[in-house]
């Protein structure tokens, strides 16, 4: 929210410069490196960990629609054997308004 490249973002749905949404799609990539610090710090996944801002990002750009089904699955890799956490997640949000 504080970044100037998502303010632009929220701006430009808000005055409907680029329309009306009808999805949104975030998707991040982190190192190994980064991976085992944030696992090393905390039992969830640095898959959630991070899910947590994208999805506050994505929920505060699309209001006022409010979230009314959550599903979210992860997947085991290279990371099980380190942290013995999740590897990949995703999740899939449905608004109210049908976004």
């Amino acid at each position: 929210r504080f970044n100037p490249k998502f303010a632009y973002a929220k701006k430009s749905l808000v005055d409907k410069t680029i329309g009306d949404p009808v999805c949104a799609l975030v998707s991040r990539h982190i190192t190994r490196g980064l991976g085992n610090k944030i696992g090393g710090r905390i039992k969830l996944s640095p898959a959630a960990m991070e899910a947590t801002h994208d999805i506050d990002f994505v929920l505060w750009c699309m209001e006022p629609a409010k979230p009314i089904r959550v599903y979210s699955q992860s997947a085991y890799g290279a990371m099980k054997d380190i942290t013995g956490l999740e590897d990949a997640q995703w999740t899939m949000i449905t608004l109210d308004n049908g976004t």
